[in-house]
């Protein structure tokens, strides 16, 4: 899976745009849609109006022009100059939107020139050859403004002709009104659209927040709450799918929980069954085997006063069975210590780490500390599984760790025991063999006796600078 950092600046920039909350996206796509069509609807609608504008001021200026040149027939030919000049000035007074009016003779003269847009000087004008009976149209640029100027025949051509400019100021003023309406309806039309944006956006994010809070729950590991169903949409099969998978993890929870029940009961009667033949093998050891060689070494010791090789090969066996006698003591008392059951933990981890001591030569530091008002004493499967602890994990220091100092610490509260070893060894490696293997199948099995009185068990190693193995257990006092 590509990181973020391994993107191109595009796909970093395109990755956190499509980051954003899902609603802030469904309204981003209608702002964006509504600006592209109120763009293109705006541009459309000014072509149009502009291009009807045109074509109503080109019939306007033509029609102009024709009621001019009717109204001119006669005072050109009479040679009427100042009638013209009059009928041109009420013409433009009555009519704003005109720039100027030249009356023309036959010879393309200028009779009169009457106009603030284009003055008109005589000889500017030349008339075309052949002038169409309805005139001739044309749109002319003059100092930036736009002008639509007929040419219009008098009398068919024989009186002359009317030159009529009109301004395009009302077009100008027709579509920036249009425009102003255009950009209110579109602004209206983007607010509804965000509103409607809003509200769709709302209705389907709503189903993926509850299923996100739900995800949620179940991932802190409450199995209870399901999924709202809002619509039956594909969101709402989704729910509907997690629903389901919530109710088959739940099923599964269960018979896990079922599973490690009986595992647990199992594993109780196995380590229980195993410290009761422990103690059942000590006991033997110690009764049977023990005073069996104790007899056999009082009838040997009966026959000192023999002389001889006798004499001397009663010693011999004398100092063999002695031997064999400690060791049936030592494993009996590996076994099941009897000083545990007698004089609690405190006393049986003492005799243990001294023992361990003699035999490894590793120095071991023990404390035993209890707080004011708490018993040194416990329930009888803690005082066991804490010896087994402790019996374990020095087990894996003289085996493994090559450690050149250890320390046992047990610490009483009034409702909890707190162990802990520590050690200067190597640590844990990473490595395979028979002796990890080993290693990690006692540091399991502490675990698994520990978890048997409800306790909480953790290792911390570090390779190279030792390994530290905690026990938590909960526990009451018990009566001495």
């Amino acid at each position: 899976m590509t990181t973020l950092e391994g993107r191109s600046p595009f796909g970093r920039l395109a990755y956190r745009v499509l980051s954003v909350p899902i609603q802030l996206k469904v309204m981003g796509v209608g702002i964006l849609v509504a600006l592209l069509f109120g763009a293109v609807v705006l541009t459309v609608m000014r072509w149009q109006l502009e291009t009807a504008y045109e074509g109503t001021l080109r019939d306007e200026s033509r029609a102009l022009a024709r009621h001019v040149a009717v109204r001119v027939e006669r005072q050109i030919i009479t040679g009427d100059v100042l009638g013209v000049h009059e009928v041109l000035t009420s013409f433009r007074a009555t009519h704003p939107d005109i720039g100027y009016v030249v009356v023309t003779d036959r010879w393309g003269r200028v009779v009169v020139a009457d106009g603030v847009v284009r003055p008109v000087a005589a000889g500017e004008i030349s008339e075309p050859e052949e002038l169409p009976a309805d005139g001739t149209t044309s749109r002319l640029e003059f100092e930036g403004e736009g002008l639509y100027e007929t040419v219009f025949p008098a009398l068919e051509g024989y009186a002359g002709a009317v030159r009529l400019g009109l301004t395009d100021e009302r077009l100008h003023e027709a579509l920036a009104s249009q425009a102003r309406w255009l950009l209110l309806a579109f602004g209206v039309c983007v607010l509804a659209g965000q509103t409607l944006a809003a509200f769709l956006a709302r209705i389907l994010t709503r189903p993926l927040h509850d299923l996100v809070e739900a995800a949620g729950t179940v991932g802190a590991g409450d199995m209870e709450l399901k999924a709202t169903r809002f619509h039956g949409d594909e969101i709402g099969e989704l729910a509907v799918a997690f629903n389901t998978m919530i109710d088959r993890l739940r099923e599964q929870r269960e018979e896990l929980k079922s599973t490690e029940v009986q595992r647990l009961r199992l594993l109780d009667k196995v380590i229980t069954s195993q410290e009761e033949e422990r103690a059942r093998i000590a006991r033997e050891l110690h009764d049977e085997l023990g005073q069996s060689l104790s007899a056999l070494l009082l009838r040997i010791g009966s026959g000192r006063s023999l002389e001889g090789p006798c004499a001397e090969h009663s010693v011999v066996l004398e100092n063999a069975i002695r031997s064999i006698i400690e060791e049936v003591q030592t494993l009996a008392w590996s076994l099941r210590p009897s000083i545990l059951d007698d004089h609690g933990l405190e006393s049986a981890l003492t005799r243990h780490i001294e023992s361990v001591q003699g035999v490894a030569g590793i120095p071991i530091d023990f404390q035993f500390v209890c707080m004011e008002g708490a018993s040194n004493r416990f329930e009888p499967a803690v005082e066991v599984v804490l010896y087994r602890v402790v019996q374990e994990a020095l087990t894996n220091v003289i085996r493994h760790a090559d450690a050149t100092a250890v320390s046992v610490v047990v610490y009483r509260e009034p409702k909890r025991v707190r162990l802990l070893v520590e050690d200067d060894g190597e640590g844990f490696s990473a490595g395979r063999g028979a002796e990890a293997e080993e290693e990690r199948l006692g540091v399991a099995g502490m675990r698994e006796r520990v978890s048997l009185v409800g306790g909480e068990f953790t290792v911390e190693s570090v390779p190279g600078a030792g390994t530290t193995v905690l026990a938590i257990i909960s526990t009451m006092e018990r009566e001495t």
